[in-house]
């Protein structure tokens, strides 16, 4: 069975869902690498070996080369079949039956990083997190939906415009007609802010409502209290969304 690399995420993802959801015994399977390797020093098992360099997993599979490939991608060949049938919605069911989304990238920090720098985690989060709302800004609304529903819908959800609900989806995915009213006021020359937001969605009564209190400390610090609760019609999207309600406590630093 060819793949990229032993260590590259997909191929990690794809040999487990084989053992764990099909029962396969992936030691008795010869594996064929043909690309690059995200860990270069890890030492391969005993029954993976490497293709030549310059070998196309398509070009390997089509021809015969090999029984199997991870990754291939589209081929022109008939012969080249998805392995497990009905692949889409075996993922939407194995999504559901695990509760595991397979994550391919994470932005990891050393601990003592964090510990010389405390600001940093949260500075890293808020830098990622304004450029998926610049990302979102040039979406369609096709491609906001593909990228809320994060692939893992039925075909039959998808003819149903469902999106199953999570933190960070866009608003416009939650929602298809809302009014979103926002506020803050700042006291004693800005040492206090008030700050709250309220989405209610218009055609299925459901909202969310939010605040936070910012009171400055001395030496830049702010403390921050902030509640946001969502609820509604059990139509709703955001209703779906009431188990994210929460409280939350923060101490912030400027500098």
């Amino acid at each position: 069975v060819g793949v990229r690399g032993w260590t590259v995420t997909t191929g990690v993802w794809v040999r487990g869902i084989l053992k764990d959801g099909y029962g396969v015994d992936i030691d008795k399977i010869s594996w064929v690498l043909a690309g690059d390797e995200h860990v270069e020093e890890y030492q391969y098992p005993p029954n993976v070996v490497s293709a030549p360099e310059g070998s196309d997993l398509a070009k390997m599979l089509v021809e015969g080369d090999i029984a199997a490939g991870i990754g291939v991608g589209q081929t022109d060949s008939e012969d080249v079949k998805p392995l497990i049938p009905d692949a889409r919605n075996a993922a939407v069911q194995y999504f559901k039956d695990k509760g595991v989304y397979p994550i391919n990238h994470t932005v990891v920090v050393k601990d003592e990083l964090l510990a010389a720098n405390p600001w940093l985690a949260e500075e890293l989060f808020n830098i990622f997190k304004a450029a998926k709302a610049s990302y979102i800004t040039k979406l369609d609304d096709e491609q906001i939906f593909n990228l809320a529903a994060g692939g893992f819908i039925s075909e039959e959800e998808n003819e149903q415009d469902y999106i199953p609900p999570k933190l960070g989806m866009p608003f416009a995915a939650i929602a298809q007609n809302a009014v979103m009213i926002t506020a803050s006021r700042d006291f004693s020359d800005g040492r206090y802010s008030v700050r709250g937001q309220t989405l209610y969605d218009l055609d299925h009564g459901g909202y969310m409502v939010g605040g936070q209190v910012t009171v400055g400390l001395e030496e830049a610090f702010d403390i921050e209290v902030g509640l946001t609760m969502l609820g509604g019609d059990e139509e709703s999207r955001l209703y779906t969304m009431r188990d994210f309600s929460h409280l939350s406590l923060a101490l912030k630093y400027s500098f």
